[in-house]
C-alpha cells in the first residue's frame, strides 16, 4: 500500500517466509475502503472484526447445531451453548484479524463439510472438494496447521473409514488450495516462492525462532491456566482431559493432540500458538462433561459450579467486549484524532510509541505526528531542549512516576484509565501493568 519502506518490514519479508493470503484479503478490503472515502485506521479495523465476527458465528453456528444432537442430557446441551459462544475467551478471540483466527475458522469450516451428511450422493463430491480447499487455506494462514490437517486425515483414514475416492477429491480441494496461494505469494514477493518450505528452513532447520526465547513444555499449561483465568480455566483443563480420555474417537482428539504435542516440542512458546484450537478444546470438554452426567449424579454440584461459572465469566467478557486486546491502541487512536487537527511532536522514553514488538506500527501513524525517542544517553528533558518547540507531548510509562520537566508547565492529556486507578495500587500492581499517559508540557514564559 507504500505506506512502509522496505527497511521497516520485519525480517520475515526479507527471509519470504510468510504466505501472501491474508496480507492479500488485507490489501484488497484496506484498498476498497480507501476507495470509498473511509481512510480511518481504527473504524477500518472496526469493519474487518465485523467480517471477521460474522465469519465466526457462521462457522461455530453451524458446527452448533451439528454437534448438539450428539448429546441427549439438557444440561450438556446447555454447556454446549455457553462454551461455543458466551465463554469470553471465544468471541474476544473469534473477532481478531489474525493469521490464528482465519486458520481457525477455515480448518472448522472444513470440518463441518467433512461431517456433515448431504442428502444427494453427488452434493458429497462438492463437500469433499470444499472441505480439502478449506483446509489447505487453513495451512496457508498458518503453516502449524498441518499437525491438525494430518490428525484430520488419519482420523478419516483409521475412524471414519473414508474412501479413497472421498478422499481424492480432498486432496485436488487442497490442491487448488495451494495453487492459489503459491500464485498470491509470487503476486507479493516478485518471484515464485514455496513459503512453507522458507519457514521450515528459518524456523526449524536454522532455529531462528528460537532468539526470541525458549520455554519448557510444561509453559502452555501454565500459561493457559493463569490466562483463562481460574478457577474457570482449571475446570475446563480438567474435563478436556476427560473428554480425550472418554472419547478418544472425536475428530477433534485427532485434531488438537499432533497440534499441541508439535508445539509442545518447539523451544520458542506463545500462548497465541495455541488460539487455533480454542473451540476444539472447548468442545472436548464439553465432551468430558458429558462423559461425567452419564455415570454420575450431582445436580447441587453442578448448579453450584455453573452459577460459580457464570458469576466468573459474565464480569470479564464484558470487560474485554470493551477494551482493545493491544492496550497501546487506545494512545493511537487518541494520537490519531489529535493528529488530524494539528501537528504534534511526541517525545518516548526508551522506545517509540507505535513499537510493538521491535516493530512500528505505521499503519496507526499519520504525518502530523513527529516521534523522538529518548535513550538514557539522550534524556527527555535533553531532548525537550534539542527540540526546542512551543509545545510538546510526552508518553510516560509508569503513570506512577511523577515527572518534572524544568522550564516546561505539564498538563495531563489521556490515560486510558480513569484518574482513580492510582488511588487503587494495590500491592503496587500498575507498576507491572502497562498504563501510560500522555501529558503535555509548554515552554515557560521568561520573566524580563
Amino acid at each position: 500500500m507504500g505506506k512502509t519502506s522496505l527497511n521497516e518490514l520485519p525480517w520475515e519479508f526479507e527471509s519470504r517466509i510468510r504466505p501472501a493470503l491474508q496480507v492479500s484479503i488485507g490489501y484488497l478490503l484496506l484498498e476498497t475502503f480507501n476507495f470509498l472515502g473511509l481512510n480511518d485506521p481504527f473504524k477500518q479495523l472496526t469493519i474487518l472484526r465485523i467480517i471477521t465476527a460474522i465469519l465466526s458465528w457462521l462457522v461455530i453456528s453451524r458446527l452448533f447445531v451439528l454437534l448438539i444432537k450428539n448429546f441427549k442430557n439438557e444440561k450438556t446441551r446447555h454447556l454446549l451453548l455457553f462454551v461455543s459462544f458466551f465463554i469470553w475467551f471465544i468471541p474476544f478471540l473469534s473477532v481478531r484479524f489474525s493469521s490464528e483466527n482465519y486458520a481457525s475458522i477455515t480448518m472448522l469450516a472444513g470440518v463441518y463439510f467433512i461431517l456433515i451428511s448431504p442428502e444427494q450422493k453427488t452434493s458429497q463430491i462438492y463437500y469433499n472438494l470444499i472441505a480439502g480447499l478449506l483446509l489447505g487455506l487453513s495451512f496457508f494462514f498458518r503453516f502449524q496447521m498441518a499437525f491438525s490437517i494430518a490428525g484430520i486425515g488419519l482420523w478419516l483414514l483409521i475412524v471414519k473409514k473414508e474412501t479413497w475416492k472421498n478422499l481424492a477429491y480432498m486432496i485436488t480441494g487442497g490442491a487448488i488450495a495451494l495453487l492459489l496461494c503459491l500464485s498470491l505469494d509470487y503476486w507479493l514477493y516478485g518471484s515464485f516462492e514455496f513459503t512453507p518450505y522458507n519457514y521450515y528452513t528459518a524456523n526449524i532447520s536454522l532455529n531462528l525462532a528460537a532468539e526470541w526465547g525458549t520455554m519448557p513444555w510444561w509453559f502452555y499449561l501454565n500459561a493457559y491456566i493463569l490466562s483463562g483465568i481460574p478457577p474457570l480455566s482449571i475446570i475446563l483443563l480438567i474435563l478436556f482431559a476427560w473428554g480425550v480420555y472418554s472419547k478418544p474417537s472425536s475428530i477433534f482428539v485427532w485434531i488438537i493432540i499432533p497440534f499441541l504435542l508439535a508445539h509442545f516440542l518447539v523451544g520458542h512458546k506463545e500462548l497465541r500458538f495455541l488460539f487455533p484450537m480454542i473451540f476444539c478444546f472447548t468442545c472436548i470438554a464439553v465432551d468430558g462433561f458429558d462423559s461425567l452426567m452419564n455415570r454420575f449424579t450431582f445436580s447441587k454440584t453442578f448448579k453450584i459450579v455453573t452459577t460459580f461459572i457464570l458469576v466468573i465469566n459474565t464480569p470479564i467478557l464484558l470487560v474485554k467486549a470493551i477494551t482493545p486486546a493491544q492496550e497501546a491502541v487506545s494512545y493511537y487512536r487518541y494520537l490519531y484524532e489529535l493528529g488530524n487537527h494539528q501537528k504534534v511532536v511526541i517525545v518516548c522514553p526508551e522506545k517509540s510509541v507505535y513499537d510493538i514488538s521491535g516493530v512500528e506500527a505505521i499503519f496507526y501513524k499519520i504525518e502530523n505526528i513527529s516521534v523522538f525517542v529518548a535513550t538514557e544517553e539522550n534524556s527527555v528533558n535533553e531532548c525537550l531542549h534539542e527540540l526546542n518547540a512551543h509545545k510538546m507531548l510526552v508518553l510516560n510509562r509508569n503513570i506512577m512516576k511523577d515527572e518534572s520537566y524544568p522550564g516546561y508547565k505539564m498538563k495531563h492529556l489521556y490515560c486510558a484509565y480513569p484518574k482513580l486507578i492510582k488511588q487503587i495500587n494495590f500491592f503496587n500492581w500498575i507498576s507491572r501493568s502497562r498504563i501510560w499517559e500522555i501529558v503535555e508540557v509548554e515552554k515557560l514564559k521568561v520573566k524580563s
